[in-house]
């Protein structure tokens, strides 16, 4: 159990002398009260903040924080000073939130391998059971609903897989998260509603948008603006009254080292730097303010909100309700467990697990790190050899704690069989639903690999900058340190790629898919260097195989579509480009593809649909001007055609065939110009660059 530092209890009691009311009653009169005795549902706003350290908000005494919203929310809530992640990933985390259960329990571990078992129950289920409106909006991929953790809501706004751009997810800004939650909140106020909404601003690379740029480290900008964005949600509510009748809570997913134990950003070690969380909730006439210093962890949200909005819960539960330490009651205290698979499962180091039992840590790897809370707050100060004794007990206790708990594996995205089938035409094997074995003793520590970690970080944005030359030396020597992690191999294809030598990328994709042959990133970009060498069979049955593992994958439609354009079976690549679209509808380049199809088909009026939209989204596309213009001109919309001509010839003077389009509208029939794929990738290429 962590107790509240002095400067924070100093901060919260000045917050709450400033009040004229006890914050914790304000809002809660005879108004709530008689809305619940008439048998009014409460409503639940759940906001996750992805990558937010818990020590760097203004009601947690950080002075350099601009925080006001979440400041005066502290003063009205339940305010959990030492909450903490199972694992310092956001898939896995909100799947803790989201269910109850461990990572152990649910499957998840890491992000992107395998989604919720089928027989694992979500919290968004357990409301819509009891009668209410759910929705969401996540603004990360990892998120996606293929992953299992959007089970439950009506209406489900996540991001998909860059159709376009195999190295990137996406990601969605807080503005565009907030403005979609108060359309849906304003559709559905009459409710009763549980909305969630996920803000990744924090994540880095950290470029706080303008208004947020004038602070000293840019990480406090984007937390800042992410504030800005959660007082919007707070603001809809009272003046929408829906104040007294709402349970907000608002949770980190996991933190960010910072540099604090030489990592950097999350996800290798399991430091408090990246365990500790916020956590506030306030639900008015329930819960009144108060910090409570118990130690409690992620897997507890479920059972709490379950207990006090009186649901029916997803099923067994790791967690337990933090309903009697609301109410200041004596709470029992249980292990903590975290764990960090991250390194074992990507990188072939050794796994780390760690657990909290009273006032001591311990770190479990292969080079044990014990910790007295109380007086080691850093975690810098490694007893282990000094306790030995306690090292083994503790050891001892976690792997009886961890042997009461149910344990699930993560499955696969198409549990078909078609996967098997088709990485083993490739030569390769699947994952075993993302199970790892105990670990060897020879496996290295992952504390001891934080400059390699760092370094496929650092090499990752050099290779977004098109900066290849320059990171290939880096790659290299990561090699070098770290031959055995297949991502590493994966990073060195990338590079190659970028530097047009697709042989030596093809074969570092190889050595990647040796580790995991059911990676859907390296499959496609191992499908892309045969592309390149117009091996088109061999790159199709990459992109089949991609499809067999992720039917959602829109990178494989996109470049399988290609291929059979350039054999004109249109029906199929028709298929495929519509998919795209379905995927990622803001992507120009899948309408431009959809509408060469439908032209290319005989359905030009079906292709200029498909035009307008993409032009709606990038007025100056110059193959989409392209193409509407012989679409127009084939559906005997002559005018048009001309006046767009003409148009486009202003907007790229010099372009010789928009010239020759132009030319054969004015002194004769011409048919129908669809642009080449060929034309297509080559200008996606320079959009790119």
């Amino acid at each position: 159990m962590l107790r509240i530092t002095p400067i924070q209890a100093l901060l919260l009691g000045l917050f709450v002398a400033s009040c004229t009311s006890d914050p914790g009653d304000a809002g809660s009169g005879s108004a709530s009260e008689s809305s619940r005795g008439r048998g009014a549902k409460t409503n639940f706003l759940l906001v996750t903040l992805d990558t937010t350290r818990a020590d760097r908000l203004g009601y947690a005494g950080y002075e350099k924080a601009r925080t006001p919203h979440l400041d005066n929310l502290a003063l009205e809530s339940a305010v959990f000073s030492d909450a903490r992640c199972h694992v310092p990933l956001t898939l896995p985390s909100h799947a803790c939130m989201m269910t109850g259960l461990l990572p152990t329990s649910h499957g998840i571990h890491v992000n992107m391998q395998g989604a919720l078992p089928e027989d694992v129950k979500t919290l968004g289920q357990s409301f819509q059971q009891a009668g209410y409106e759910t929705g969401a909006s996540v603004a990360a991929w990892v998120l996606a609903e293929r992953f299992g953790v959007s089970r439950g809501f009506d209406t489900y706004n996540d991001v998909n897989e860059d159709v376009d751009n195999v190295t990137d997810h996406k990601e969605r800004p807080g503005g565009e998260i907030t403005d979609e939650t108060l359309a849906w909140l304003d559709e559905n106020k009459d409710g009763p509603f549980f909305y969630w909404a996920h803000y990744f601003d924090p994540h880095d690379p950290y470029v706080p948008p303008v208004g947020y740029q004038d602070f000293e480290d840019p990480y406090d900008g984007e937390i800042s603006f992410t504030d800005h964005q959660v007082g919007r949600l707070l603001t809809w509510l009272e003046e929408n009254g829906k104040k007294d009748n709402t349970l907000v809570i608002v949770v980190g997913d996991h933190g960010e080292d910072l540099d604090q134990h030489g990592e950097g950003t999350h996800g290798l070690l399991i430091y408090d730097a990246t365990l500790r969380v916020p956590l506030l909730a306030r639900m008015p006439g329930r819960i009144k303010h108060s910090v409570i210093e118990d130690t409690v962890g992620l897997i507890d949200l479920a059972p709490t909100v379950c207990e006090l909005l009186d649901l029916s819960g997803p099923g067994e539960m790791d967690g337990s309700s933090l309903v009697p330490a609301i109410d200041g009651e004596e709470r029992a205290e249980l292990p903590f467990f975290a764990e960090g698979e991250y390194s074992r499962r990507s990188f072939n180091w050794a796994r780390l697990r760690s657990i909290i039992i009273g006032d001591w840590k311990l770190i479990d790897s292969p080079k044990p790190e014990l910790f007295k809370l109380s007086e080691d707050l850093g975690e810098t100060n490694n007893l282990a050899e000094s306790e030995p004794e306690r090292v083994l007990r503790m050891r001892e206790a976690m792997l009886d704690y961890l042997s009461t708990k149910r344990v699930r594996d993560a499955v696969a995205l198409n549990a078909s069989g078609e996967a098997d089938a088709a990485l083993a035409a490739l030569g390769y094997v699947a994952g075993e639903g993302g199970t790892i074995d105990d670990d060897p003793m020879d496996l290295k520590e992952p504390r001891e690999m934080v400059d390699v970690f760092k370094g496929m970080i650092r090499a990752d944005w050099m290779l977004k900058r098109k900066e290849a030359t320059e990171a290939l030396p880096l790659i290299q020597w990561m090699v070098e340190r770290s031959p055995e992690s297949s991502e590493i191999y994966g990073l060195l294809g990338n590079c190659y790629f970028q530097l047009e030598q697709f042989d030596r990328a093809r074969e570092n994709y190889e050595r990647a898919l040796e580790g995991r042959g059911d990676n859907p990133h390296h499959l496609t970009r191992l499908g892309n260097c045969y592309k390149k060498q117009r091996n088109y069979e061999k790159a199709e049955e990459c992109y089949r195989a991609v499809l067999a593992i992720d039917p959602q994958f829109g990178a494989a439609h996109s470049r399988l579509g290609w291929i059979l354009a350039t054999r004109q079976e249109w029906s199929e690549a028709l298929d495929h480009f519509t998919r795209c679209v379905e995927l990622d509808p803001n992507s120009v380049n899948a309408r431009c593809n959809l509408a060469n199809a439908l032209c290319a088909m005989g359905m030009p009026r079906e292709g200029l649909k498909e035009l307008d939209a993409g032009l709606s989204i990038e007025p100056e596309s110059r193959p989409l001007i392209r193409t509407k213009i012989s679409a127009l001109y084939s559906v005997r919309r002559e005018e048009e055609a001309l006046e767009l001509a003409k148009k486009a010839l202003v907007i790229f003077p010099g372009d010789k065939e928009l010239q020759a389009i132009h030319d054969g509208i004015v002194n004769g029939p011409t048919p129908i110009k669809i642009n080449s794929l060929e034309e297509i990738e080559q200008y996606q290429q320079q959009q790119q660059k």
